[in-house]
């Protein structure tokens, strides 16, 4: 894991010329795993790599990225009304309007309302999400969401190490919001965020993302799934 007075945004490779190397190239650059799939399916790979993993004991959503993105959400969501001046105080706005705008919005007041992370209880923040999944706009910008998933989710976080995260995201949200693993999965051992490609390479935001998420998360994977034959 990586402290923020530490943190070096500056990538040590050049983004667009691995841009357009292969899978594999990719893989070994960022130092992730690459595990190769052959299945039978139809349509996109993503729910079938989903099915592949639940069969090996894990739960796990198709949503790149956006459960961490609503616990960070919900772990804040007390100091948001205070801090963010674009909101005028406003509960329902603090917990509608998405976190990477008030992200963006927080300014000098970011870091008083990410400490929310380090001590809010669980019982505050099921009733957090349950607040913000309330609101029309949030249950748009977190669709298909589960709070007992959730809470599942953060129960392998490290909240220090999300502190730190939240942060940086914060400071650089126009990037790090994009370009999510697909898949998160957990067991009751570990969480996995796993990348699934089929025929592609990793694009520029991805590559980025991942790059800066390796600091964070142990368990980062990258799936590539090749169709059996016969199967449309």
């Amino acid at each position: 894991m990586c402290e923020l007075d530490d943190y070096d945004y500056s990538l040590p490779f050049d983004i667009v010329h691995y841009a357009g190397k292969s899978l594999t190239e990719q893989c070994n650059l960022l130092g992730i795993p690459l595990l190769k799939l052959s299945m039978s399916f139809s349509g996109k790979p993503e729910p079938a790599v989903l099915e592949y993993f639940r069969d090996r004991g894990f739960e796990g959503r198709h949503c790149e990225g956006k459960y961490i993105f609503l616990i960070i959400h919900a772990l804040i969501l007390d100091k948001l009304p205070v801090y963010n001046e674009y909101i005028a105080g406003s509960r329902r706005l603090a917990a509608s309007t998405p976190m990477k705008l008030q992200a963006q919005q927080l300014c000098r007041y970011m870091e008083i309302c990410l400490e929310e992370i380090l001590t809010t209880n669980g019982i505050a923040f099921k009733n957090n999400v349950e607040e913000i999944l309330c609101e029309k706009e949030a249950a748009d910008t977190y669709p298909e969401v589960a709070i007992e998933f959730a809470q599942r989710v953060l129960g392998h976080l490290n909240r220090d190490s999300l502190y730190t995260l939240a942060h940086v995201m914060a400071l650089d949200a126009d990037k790090l919001f994009r370009g999510w693993p697909d898949l998160i999965l957990v067991n009751d051992d570990e969480m996995r965020l796993v990348e699934v490609k089929g025929k592609e390479s990793l694009s520029v935001n991805q590559l980025y993302t991942l790059h800066h998420l390796k600091h964070w998360f142990d368990n980062i994977s990258v799936v590539r799934v090749r169709k059996k034959p016969g199967i449309a």
